[in-house]
């Protein structure tokens, strides 16, 4: 993950990453700067 100073949107640098959801957010804003695909432990290929 990259380091990122400010919102690309609004220009803020109010941002929180929330561990829980692998997101990066902008405080202000509210939008979601970063995202991280979680693991959901299923497999797409139909294999169980």
């Amino acid at each position: 993950m990259s380091f990122i100073k400010k919102c690309p949107e609004c220009g803020s640098i109010n941002l929180t990453y929330d561990a829980h959801l692998g997101e990066i957010i902008c405080n202000d804003c509210g939008l979601v700067i970063e995202e991280k695909m979680a693991d959901t432990g299923i497999d797409l290929q139909g294999k169980f």
